[in-house]
């Protein structure tokens, strides 16, 4: 009987763009715990995030910059409906003046930005994407929102979900 490979990475749905730079860099969640400070809780838990094919935003640019890359948000009106309207948000690390500090939130602006330029509140958002108030609420009180809602969000408001992964600056 051979040994299991852990080497291999489910394909993911919501969680692609994550599995495609682990792949690029030829990393498992094994070998991704030794970027951080705590590398078996680390595999383990992104070991579990991507069978559940699911994370919350945060952990995502948590992963993404302790392997040196930022990740930038891009929900974008389908270019039928409208003429290149593009919303997108980079979290900044730093305390320079951006778009961030105009907003209430860091980690969720793309999605606050959004609601704003379409005139969506939060209670239209829950029921468009059928979740509680309560639910959408909690994401912009704790400014962080699971990936998977991001996909229902596309779904109902047609529009495209991008992720743009570049290498931190140094």
């Amino acid at each position: 009987m051979e040994p299991k490979n852990k080497s291999k990475i489910k394909t993911c749905k919501n969680l692609r763009f994550l599995t495609e730079v682990l792949s690029e860099l030829k990393l498992t969640p094994e070998t991704y715990g030794e970027y951080t400070s705590n590398p078996h809780s680390e595999a383990v838990q992104l070991r579990q995030n991507l069978t559940r094919d699911d994370m919350k935003v945060t952990r995502a640019y948590t992963i993404l910059k302790n392997l040196g890359y930022n990740l930038e948000i891009k929900l974008t009106k389908k270019e039928e409906e409208i003429k290149n309207y593009t919303m997108s948000f980079t979290r900044k690390e730093d305390n320079t003046k951006s778009k961030s500090t105009e907003l209430k939130n860091k980690n969720i602006a793309f999605l606050e930005e959004f609601m704003i330029k379409n005139n969506i509140g939060k209670t239209e958002l829950a029921r468009d994407i059928q979740v509680s108030p309560g639910a959408v609420f909690n994401w912009f009180k704790n400014d962080n929102i699971s990936i998977s809602y991001l996909y229902k969000i596309k779904e109902a408001y047609n529009i495209e979900l991008e992720y743009i992964i570049t290498p931190l600056e140094k």
